[in-house]
């Protein structure tokens, strides 16, 4: 509505001027009571009086504007709207024109009386009409917004419109505000999508840069490492040996940190994920407990794995990075421990139909760790101090990593120690119950078996008396030489010899040997048949040990089909493991060459020292291979020739393993041949590389450096070899790798 100034009509003027407020008519809503007041029955003067006023107060009291106007202008007013407009009485505001309190145009552009027209119009057409309106004070000239509601109605035979105006400063300011937020959040949402595409490219670069790096540096450490390997399996000096054997262990350490590296930086990037498998827990454990045993026996500490019978013996979960773990937590151990021992508790935390909580405790009596040092242990790249990280080495990643799988696995992790008093990590892993259908353990029939153990480790005594006492066994444990003298004596008075006495080799009055003697001199213990325990590497002679009057013998750290196989031998219940002689060994290598001499293997390989260390491995293992450098040549000497396998390399020019892989198979599908095992032997060694390279067509996965005994294992598996090939030799277990 547009400013437009008018003259007062005289009429208009003199009744404005001659009726008092009180004299006023009342508002265009309550107007149509008039016709009523003349046309129906008379009704008390002091009740329309009190109805008007009733009324006149409600209208006054409303906070919103509310006015009626004809085409003339306004005619009333209630008093919001003179505080609204900025007028002081009801005449000051009913004498502007609608175009004096609305800007010259509309936010739209277009004129305000024009466009007030229009809304008027809709209104009489359709009997209301609502829009939003930019109004202007009367005082000051200020502009606000407004929700305006026109109303039309006919009074006395006039068209009158009613407006009721609400000021909507608040309201747009709030929109505004929320609209300006809006903007923002956008804003701010559109850059967090960039930076995480910026994030996901970076961490996609960053795990491309640590595949390729993870390859650039195991491909010369196979080279390396497999050399290492080859040249300390020739004649050597004594010297010669010592520097071959210094030149693998470094490239091992070497590794070992390359893995360690890599590890931490799939845990930091989000990228490591746990396999989820049926495994056997005992099994796992014991190989843990025997690789430490290797690595300690310069030291000569003893190494116990103690399982709490309630600890199922098969679970599911990642069985390779339960493994890391302790392997980590045990080196440590023997890191750190230079006497006494190391042990492994396993037990039971918790368990449901669903899954197992077990607890694993790794104990040293090692240096032990400051209180103040504690926290520090699982953070990356920490160590004590200095001197430690000098005398004993290391990265101060293993622990950090270690933290990282336990709370993968759902665990939690802490150590409690004191200086020279050793060290105690406590780690707990959440396991789902495995589904195997397990037939129960057969029954060794041991039942009532008296079995002496004579062992100064409380830890080794522990280990042995769980394991026979679940077999049904009788057991008497002694600490050493007096009280195991003492029991035989007191055993041979009841006339209950023992059956068996284990006795440790190490023990701190007299050892192993000088014991077993002093039993086999004993008259009243012939009945008892003496067993003698001792660490890898310490048994030494055999034919020693038997003249020696000892029945049989046992390495720790002891596993339990160990002990069970053992026991078994010396009380005549199963027949000794024939020796391996010369002629079989001869008869046996001759079979084998003349096997694998027939056989066919393809090594694809692109590096010369690669190349030359896999091929002596192969002779090594009795194989005679061809090579060539790329996919492309894999692929027509495959057309040319039939290979039993292949050994496939992954990176290569020309034509990678992938693709080679993949133009075999279908080589091979079109053709209708036999499908050629290919293996993937490969640097690559990320999270995911193995299912790629099955994905592509391959059958098995490599990880470079390969070492002689695992090339050897997956060979004889793809080639066929069976373990009733060792049969009719007469071969034990441990020599089944020489027939093929």
């Amino acid at each position: 509505m547009v400013r437009s100034s008018r003259p007062v009509e005289p009429e208009r003027q003199h009744l404005a001027d001659e009726q008092t407020p009180k004299e006023r008519p009342l508002p265009p809503t309550q107007l149509p009571s008039r016709v009523l007041y003349e046309t129906a029955p008379p009704v008390d003067p002091a009740s329309i009086q009190r109805a008007a006023q009733k009324y006149c107060s409600y209208y006054n009291a409303n906070s919103d504007a509310i006015m009626a106007l004809d085409d003339h202008g306004f005619l009333d007013c209630n008093q919001a709207t003179l505080a609204m407009f900025g007028c002081r009485t009801e005449a000051e505001f009913c004498s502007k024109h609608p175009g004096e309190v609305s800007p010259p145009q509309q936010p739209c552009g277009t004129d305000s009386m024009e466009l007030a027209n229009r809304h008027i119009q809709a209104a009489l057409a359709n009997g209301s009409h609502r829009f939003e309106w930019m109004h202007m004070r009367a005082d000051t000239g200020e502009v606000f917004p407004a929700e305006v509601l026109l109303h039309a109605m006919d009074i006395e035979g006039r068209r009158i419109l009613q407006a009721v105006v609400r000021d909507i400063t608040e309201r747009k300011q709030t929109e505004s505000d929320l609209l300006e937020s809006n903007c923002r959040l956008e804003e701010a949402t559109a850059r967090a999508n960039s930076m995480a595409v910026e994030a996901e490219l970076a961490s996609a670069a960053k795990s491309e840069f640590l595949a390729n790096m993870s390859h650039e540096i195991r491909t010369p450490m196979n080279g390396v490492i497999g050399m290492a390997e080859l040249l300390a399996e020739t004649d050597l000096t004594t010297e010669q040996r010592e520097y071959v054997e210094v030149m693998r262990t470094s490239g091992e350490t070497l590794l070992n940190l390359i893995n360690d590296i890599l590890d931490f930086s799939k845990i930091e990037a989000k990228k490591l994920a746990l396999e989820d498998l049926d495994f056997e827990l005992r099994p796992l454990l014991e190989d843990i407990a025997e690789i430490l045993a290797i690595r300690s026996r310069e030291k000569r500490l003893d190494i116990a794995c103690l399982i709490d019978p309630a600890v199922p013996g098969h679970l599911r979960g990642d069985p390779c990075r339960l493994r890391q773990i302790l392997l980590n937590l045990g080196n440590n151990a023997v890191k750190f421990t230079q006497e006494g021992e190391i042990n492994l508790r396993i037990g039971v935390l918790a368990v449901d139909d669903k899954q197992t909580t077990l607890q694993f405790t790794v104990v040293d009596t090692g240096i032990g760790i400051p209180r103040d040092k504690q926290r520090e242990l699982f953070t990356p790249f920490n160590q004590l101090d200095s001197s430690t990280t000098r005398q004993y080495g290391g990265t101060g990643l293993g622990l950090a990593i270690t933290r990282q799988l336990v709370e993968l696995m759902g665990g939690e992790i802490g150590v409690e120690s004191r200086p020279g008093r050793g060290a105690t990590f406590t780690f707990t892993a959440v396991f789902a119950n495995s589904q195997l259908d397990v037939a129960p353990a057969a029954d060794p029939g041991l039942t009532g078996l008296r079995v002496l153990v004579v062992d100064d480790r409380e830890s080794g005594r522990q280990l042995i008396r769980t394991m026979l006492e679940s077999w049904g066994c009788r057991c008497v444990d002694v600490a050493n030489t007096e009280s195991a003298l003492a029991a035989l004596r007191e055993a041979a008075t009841r006339q209950e010899p023992f059956d068996v006495a284990l006795v440790d080799l190490r023990m701190p009055d007299v050892d192993g040997l000088e014991l077993g003697r002093r039993i086999n001199e004993r008259g009243d213990a012939d009945a008892t048949r003496v067993v003698l325990m001792s660490s890898l590497g310490d048994r030494g002679d055999g034919s020693q040990i038997a003249e020696t009057g000892f029945a049989g013998y046992v390495d720790k750290p002891l596993r339990r089909s160990r002990l069970l196989s053992c026991l078994e031998r010396v009380l005549g219940r199963s027949e000794p493991a024939p020796a391996v002689g010369a002629r079989a060994k001869k008869a046996n290598a001759a079979v084998s060459a003349t096997r694998k001499s027939q056989m066919r293997i393809l090594l694809c390989e692109d590096n010369p020292t690669n190349q030359l260390v896999a091929i002596k491995m192969l002779e090594k293992l009795g194989y005679r291979a061809d090579t060539v450098a790329n996919g492309k040549e894999a692929v027509a000497a495959l057309r040319e020739t039939h290979y039993d396998l292949v050994l496939m390399d992954c990176q290569m020019p020309v034509m990678d393993g992938f693709e080679a892989t993949r133009r075999i198979r279908n080589l091979q599908a079109s053709e209708s041949g036999a499908r050629v095992p290919i293996i993937a032997m490969t640097a690559h060694a990320m999270k995911g590389d193995r299912e790629r390279c099955l994905e592509a067509g391959m059958d098995d996965y490599l990880s470079k450096p390969v070492h002689c005994g695992t090339l050897s294992e997956i060979m004889a598996h793809w080639l066929g070899k069976t373990a009733e090939m060792c049969c009719d030799a007469g071969l034990i277990d441990e020599h089944a790798s020489l027939v093929s």
